[in-house]
């Protein structure tokens, strides 16, 4: 008996260590973040907002001009990012042409560099105007950055360490997908929403209303009908994320996902519309399943400016799952925190802050994300021991309580002192 409650105990200690891996994962919300990073399109500055709401610049215009050699740049739809180690990549564009150059930033350890420059992403892209747009930026499963080329309208690889670029998502596999499926779809138009998703899945929105899901393994892209989310399904079993949209809109599905693309703690998608009814939608990755997570009224009532939102500046959730939003009519950092199943909203960081920095109103449409923080691992501890010989067992240290939330662990943990307890009061009655 005592050899199977040894056998039981064991088992839940290995399945505590276990339980972490299986909850976190790199591509949902850093499971600790720091600062809020906001690419300002108007100063050019790049700003860091603390937990405490501290607003500081840790990018000046003059850093990027700089690094490129430009005499303008914007951060029009470009986008950020962060890799678990906490290195920053942003994009940004030249001279505030649409369709000009566009480089992709790296900044570690307090450094900017050019991580690939307009030349290395139009010698894969091939645009036949020789342009470049990057429009959104995103790390998949792989570890590699992808990024959407709005000129070219096709999705490339980046490497982070490298900045190799490679093609990933054509705009002939893109164009094939509707024209197979019996849509005439001679162009698409990618813009700013993409993200990754497990399993070795991008997504990418288009501002046509259209959304696929393409595998990092290469894949058929199917496409069944316009205004709906698509997807680019794997070789073998091909699928359509979304069918339709709720009819909230005069029954209308998506109209404008011309914005950034999130995935939240519950590894569902969150896209802006950013027009009509500007609501933030959340998309069932799974199932397909479109719902509203915040109505156009929520926002505006947050907004308090007796006008209604535009969501072009970007969506991110922090490490606790607070929603945080950079409404660009209004200038402001928005942030909704839920309370049992309803979500209200503040307004975190009012416009003005930034214009005291800057001596400019701010204009959020580049992006924001959230810095990770690296969680101290505590050192696994010795807990039980009885007069046959020691038991060692690990306790959850405090880096795997935040990878996982802490719940799954804890409840292993939980079993795990019932059992040796009843496995101790076994061995006293001998």
């Amino acid at each position: 008996m005592k050899r199977l409650l040894l056998f039981t105990i064991a088992a839940m200690c290995i399945m505590s260590l276990s339980a972490p891996a299986f909850a976190a994962s790199p591509l949902l919300p850093f499971a600790a973040t720091g600062d809020l990073w906001v690419l300002d399109d108007n100063s050019g500055c790049v700003f860091a907002i603390t937990p405490e709401q501290e607003v500081s610049v840790v990018i000046e215009p003059g850093d990027v001009i700089s690094a490129t050699g430009w005499t303008y740049f914007d951060f029009y739809d470009t986008g950020i990012a962060f890799d678990a180690a906490g290195a920053a990549y942003f994009a940004a564009k030249s001279d505030g042409l649409e369709y000009e150059e566009s480089v992709i930033f790296k900044y570690e350890n307090g450094a900017l560099s050019i991580l690939a420059d307009s030349a290395a992403i139009m010698a894969v892209t091939n645009d036949p105007d020789g342009y470049c747009s990057i429009k959104g930026l995103a790390f998949g499963s792989d570890g590699a950055l992808y990024a959407n080329d709005d000129a070219s309208e096709q999705v490339i690889k980046v490497c982070p360490e490298t900045g190799d670029v490679s093609l990933f998502a054509s705009n002939a596999d893109l164009r094939a997908a509707a024209t197979n499926n019996g849509v005439d779809e001679s162009w698409v138009d990618l813009n700013s929403g993409i993200i990754g998703g497990p399993g070795g899945v991008i997504y990418t929105a288009t501002d046509d209303s259209m959304n696929w899901e393409y595998p990092i393994t290469g894949g058929v892209i199917t496409y069944t009908s316009v205004n709906t989310i698509f997807s680019l399904g794997s070789a073998i079993s091909p699928t359509v994320l979304v069918t339709e949209a709720p009819p909230y809109d005069s029954g209308n599905p998506f109209s404008d996902l011309d914005a950034f693309m999130t995935r939240g703690p519950d590894g569902f998608l969150y896209i802006s519309d950013d027009s009509g009814a500007q609501d933030i939608l959340r998309v069932d990755p799974d199932t397909g399943d479109v719902s509203v997570f915040l109505t156009e009224e929520v926002i505006s009532q947050t907004m308090g400016m007796g006008y209604g939102p535009d969501l072009e500046g970007g969506i991110a959730f922090d490490g606790s799952g607070n929603f945080y939003v950079a409404e660009q009519n209004s200038g402001t950092i928005l942030k909704f925190s839920q309370n049992r199943k309803s979500w209200s909203g503040v307004v975190w960081v009012a416009m003005s802050v930034f214009e005291t920095l800057t001596g400019e109103e701010p204009v959020f449409d580049g992006g924001i994300a959230f810095v990770p923080v690296k969680v101290e691992e505590d050192e696994p501890e010795f807990i039980f021991h009885n007069n046959d010989g020691p038991l060692f067992c690990f306790v959850q240290t405090a880096g795997e309580k935040a990878a996982s939330g802490g719940a799954a662990p804890m409840a292993f943990a939980v079993l795990l002192v019932l059992a040796a307890g009843l496995w101790l009061g076994l061995g006293n009655r001998k």
